[in-house]
């Protein structure tokens, strides 16, 4: 795709902008080809070297950013689980103080708010693994 980068940069939510996969490093680093040749004893550059060298050096990358993006998601994941439970104790506090089908409206309106709001970013969290898995 010819302008791969400049999608991802025009898609990313960009509070988390940190924690996506970074497709511009590691293209470099399968691309970098500038003096990083190993010699062979007669002075020519060893392709396989070279090669093997370009592929450990991208594996490791690969491994850094999948780990950094892995681990925002299950901070992402645990801060939801977290708003979920405080909005079920909202829910069931509302409906144990109110008087059969008498409920304060606004608390209705607070509780349904924080629900649309861990929608939302719910969304965005799957938003960005579908980024950094398929670009």
């Amino acid at each position: 795709m010819v302008n791969f980068s400049q999608l991802l940069v025009k898609t990313q939510y960009t509070p988390w902008s940190d924690h996506y996969l970074n497709y511009i490093l590691l293209k470099e680093t399968l691309t970098h080809h500038n003096g990083n040749h190993d010699d062979d004893s007669d002075g020519s550059v060893s392709s396989s070297t070279f090669r093997s060298t370009t592929n450990s050096n991208f594996l490791n990358l690969l491994y850094i950013e999948t780990e950094k993006v892995s681990f925002f998601v299950l901070q992402q994941m645990g801060s939801i689980t977290f708003e979920l439970g405080t909005c079920r104790q909202q829910l069931l506090l509302l409906i144990q103080s109110s008087s059969g089908n008498n409920y304060d409206a606004s608390l209705i309106d607070e509780v349904e708010s924080n629900y649309v709001e861990i929608g939302k970013h719910l969304l965005r969290l799957i938003q960005f693994v579908d980024l950094n898995v398929t670009g």
